[in-house]
Order: structure tokens, then sequence, then C-alpha cells
């Protein structure tokens, strides 16, 4: 994932790229990253970049998007639930384009992301209001059909009230997004 828009530090390894990428974004508090998966489409694409800054893992909500290490991989998704277990913070992350979900170690948390370079030359800055409460609704509906996925591979039937509101939540999520894709809360 960490990739610079200078075509040279292609070139170099990836260790000694990712080392000086973070000890800058340690310095600055803040770093760019060109995305390589698809995992947080179509809100963030293939080969958009990322501005990511440094946070206290307590002050991220569900919503929230995250940069964080797996293994030797910075990973970037979407907090769906986060909880203490034995005065540890942790995470439930999730990518937008699947249903599965994994727990992640608030001190594996480089940051959260704060604004998206489209490839088509639009910018995307998540600190308004309209982008807070839009990853806060995809969030909590996450967490909601997450959650319902779960109930239901143990009970094999999910109660039509809890299915009519997961179904709200995510046409009011599609909603906004189609708004968002087609360039009309850009600005907002």
């Amino acid at each position: 994932m960490i990739n610079s828009s200078n075509n040279n530090l292609l070139q170099l390894p990836k260790k000694l790229v990712t080392e000086t990428w973070l000890k800058t974004y340690e310095i600055k508090g803040t770093g760019l990253l060109r995305i390589l998966s698809g995992s947080m489409a179509p809100l963030i694409n293939t080969g958009d970049q990322i501005v990511i800054e440094k946070i206290e893992p307590a002050q991220i909500g569900i919503g929230d998007i995250i940069t964080f290490w797996r293994e030797d991989i910075l990973i970037t998704h979407r907090v769906i639930r986060k909880f203490k277990r034995e005065h540890q913070l942790y995470f439930i992350e999730r990518a937008d384009t699947s249903r599965h979900h994994s727990e992640v170690e608030a001190t594996a948390v480089i940051g959260r992301v704060i604004k998206i370079h489209k490839g088509d030359d639009r910018e995307i800055a998540f600190n308004t209001v309209s982008w807070l409460l839009f990853n806060r609704l995809v969030g909590i509906g996450f967490l909601a059909s997450s959650s319902a996925y779960d109930i239901g591979e143990k009970i094999r039937w999910v109660p039509r009230p809890i299915r009519r509101c997961i179904g709200k939540i995510f046409v009011a999520a599609k909603y906004v997004q189609n708004k968002v894709l087609s360039g009309k809360m850009n600005n907002v």
C-alpha cells in the first residue's frame, strides 16, 4: 500500500520506502498513501491517494476509516466496532466490499484517513459534518449487518423488525453514496 507520487521510489526496496515514509510520518503527523486494492470501493478506489493523520486510538469512532498494520502490510478499512479487553483497546474492521470483519489491536493502528484524492482530480475531506455523518451511518450499517449475519449463523432467523431497520440504514447509505459518486457532495 505504501507508494509515493514519485515513481523513482518504486525502484527502491519496499522496506527502505516503508521506513523512510514512516519516519517522515512520525515527524509530520500526516502522510500520503496510494491505495493498491479495491477493498474500500467505490469510496476509495485503486489508485486514489489518501491522507492519514496520527490520532490517539481512543478518539477513533465507528465509521472512521483507519490505516493499520497486519503483519508487514498496511491496510485501510472502516471501523465498525471498538471495545476493550483486559485494559487493551481493540477495533473490529471491515472492508466496504466485504461482509467479513476482523479484530485489530489499537497498537497496530497508525492513523485515520482524513482526506481522499480521487483519481479524477476530486478531493473528499472527511472533516465536514456531512462526511462525518455519512461515515458514522455506514459504520453503524456495517455493524448491524455483521451482527445480524453473526446472529443468523447461530440462530438462522433474524426478526423482521431488525431486518427492516438494517434495510433502511442501507437505503440511506446507498442514497448518500450515490450523491458522493455523482460529485454532488464533494464540497458539502
